[in-house]
Formats: C-alpha cells, sequence, structure tokens
C-alpha cells in the first residue's frame, strides 16, 4: 500500500516546494505527490519542475483554467484513485509543512484505533498561534445559511464601508517568525467535528466510495461545512487526531494573487455568497428527495 498526497498550486513556487520537501523528507515508503498547477498566471509550475528534476514521486497536472479549491483539489484526488491503490490521500494547501517523520505510520495507527473515514491533524497558524483543529463543533442549518447568505449580500451592497476600513487601517506585515509551533499533548482525539480546510486526510474507506473529495459546485470557502455534511449523510467517521501536527502559513497564494485587503475582502464575500447558495440548494434537494 502506499501514500498520495494532493498539493493545489497557484503563483507562489516558494512555499509549494516547502510543502513538497517536507513531505519527501517526513514520509518514508511508497508515495506519490501530484501537484495540480490551477492555472497559474506564471511559470512557477516550471520552477517546481526543474527543482525537482527526475524525481518520479512528484506528478503534474496543469488546469487549462483556475477552477476553485474543491475542484482544482478534485482532479489531483480523481488522479491518485484513477492511476494507484492508496491506503491514504492526503490532500493540502501548498502552505502546510508536515512537521512529524513518521507520519504514514501515525496514520495508520490512528486508522487501526479510529476507522475514519476523514481525518484532520493539529493544524498550527503561523500567522497567529492558534491551533486551527477542530473548526467547528456544529454545522450550519438551512435558517442559519439563508440568514448568513442576507448578511453577505448587505456587505456587498454597502463595500464602500469595506474600502473605507481598508483605506484607513494600517496593514501590518505578517511576522511568521513571531511564533514557535506548540502541541498540546493533553488534546485528545474528537469525532463529529467540522476539520479546517487547509488539510485532509482520507482513507481507503472513502476513496473506495467517492469519485471526489469534495463537493465541485463551490469555487473558494465553506467546503469544511458541506464536506462534513456529505460525510455525515455517507456515514463517515470524521476524527480530529492531534497526535498527527502539522504548520499553516495561511493565505499565502490569496495574499500573493490580490494584493489590495479592499479587493481580497470583496472577493472574499462573492465567493461566500456563491457557496452558500450552493450549500442552500444542496440541503433543498436533499429535503425534496
Amino acid at each position: 500500500m502506499m501514500i498520495g498526497f494532493v498539493i493545489l498550486h497557484y503563483i507562489t513556487s516558494e512555499y509549494t516546494i516547502k510543502t513538497i520537501d517536507s513531505i519527501l523528507e517526513n514520509v518514508k515508503g511508497e508515495k506519490v505527490i501530484v501537484v495540480v498547477d490551477n492555472a497559474s498566471p506564471n511559470n512557477s509550475l516550471d520552477d517546481i519542475k526543474k527543482h525537482y528534476t527526475n524525481n518520479k514521486e512528484i506528478k503534474y497536472l496543469k488546469l487549462p483554467k483556475n477552477v476553485g479549491f474543491a475542484n482544482g483539489n478534485n482532479a489531483g484526488y480523481q488522479f491518485i484513485r484513477e492511476h494507484y491503490t492508496a491506503e491514504f490521500i492526503t490532500v493540502l494547501n501548498n502552505d502546510v509543512l508536515l512537521t512529524q517523520n513518521n507520519f504514514y505510520s501515525l496514520l495508520e495507527e490512528s486508522y487501526e484505533k479510529n476507522h475514519f473515514g476523514i481525518l484532520g491533524p493539529d493544524v498550527f497558524s503561523m500567522r497567529d498561534g492558534r491551533h486551527q483543529n477542530p473548526e467547528a463543533l456544529n454545522n450550519f442549518t438551512l435558517a442559519d445559511l439563508e440568514a448568513k447568505r442576507k448578511k453577505i449580500k448587505l456587505k456587498l451592497r454597502l463595500k464602500f464601508l469595506i474600502f473605507l476600513k481598508w483605506k484607513l487601517k494600517k496593514v501590518k506585515k505578517v511576522n511568521y517568525k513571531a511564533y514557535e509551533p506548540t502541541f498540546d499533548k493533553r488534546k485528545v482525539t474528537q469525532d463529529d467535528v467540522i476539520l479546517h480546510g487547509s488539510i485532509y486526510v482520507f482513507s481507503k474507506d472513502f476513496i473506495l466510495n467517492e469519485d471526489e473529495c469534495f463537493y465541485g459546485k463551490t469555487f473558494m470557502y465553506m467546503e469544511s461545512y458541506i464536506l462534513y455534511y456529505l460525510a455525515k449523510k455517507k456515514n463517515y467517521n470524521v476524527i480530529y487526531d492531534p497526535s498527527i501536527e502539522v504548520i499553516h502559513y495561511e493565505d499565502v497564494s490569496t495574499d500573493i494573487s490580490v494584493k489590495s485587503k479592499y479587493k481580497k475582502a470583496v472577493f472574499t464575500l462573492r465567493c461566500l455568497l456563491a457557496s452558500t447558495n450552493s450549500f442552500i440548494e444542496l440541503m433543498r434537494q436533499d429535503e425534496l428527495d
């Protein structure tokens, strides 16, 4: 058996290379790393290929257009599923680094103990020093989503206030060196929780049955909540296991591709609105079925 990794790449090769290096350093044995380039408007994928010349463990998919988070990762997941027999497929952002040299064996131990379909590790944010998993303990209801949609629409109508906010606000540069990763060994494994979207591990229980890892009707945001909703519907065990640890630099690709904080805020709201609409549509369809 082997393990697969999917890294969705966009624009910034520096962090994608760091992520790949962390996998190569910490995961021994048979593995495949699929780098999915989400139509980067530069030559960053070529830079990555040159960096890993002749490394047969790394495969590359260059998408003809930017299809967003869910479908970009789906492309890598499907590639591994179709070409390899993987015990686990780890889907991680290109700014997440593995830190343990027994990553694979820890997953095997967790699977033996918990028989998970989807796992999330302890994610330490280098942006603000938080532990990002679990992301939430309860999912949105249909009423919650409808209320959320109204708020997003109002914010978009009043987006000139967002412009004023970022015009007047002094933006501090993120100092990633300000935090040392600390992992709380007292934390315990939790099941039935919503996992942070920076990294997921899908086990063979999930891989053998699911053509996609994410719901394909979103571009960006809300994926973690929709994934949890669908996992519970299909009876997959979703767990947070803090014995497995990663660090997360957070929002690197978005920050580089959208320099204006105002534009980033508006972009986020528009993506949130579209994803909220998709989630509402999914829930309503399930009610009809």
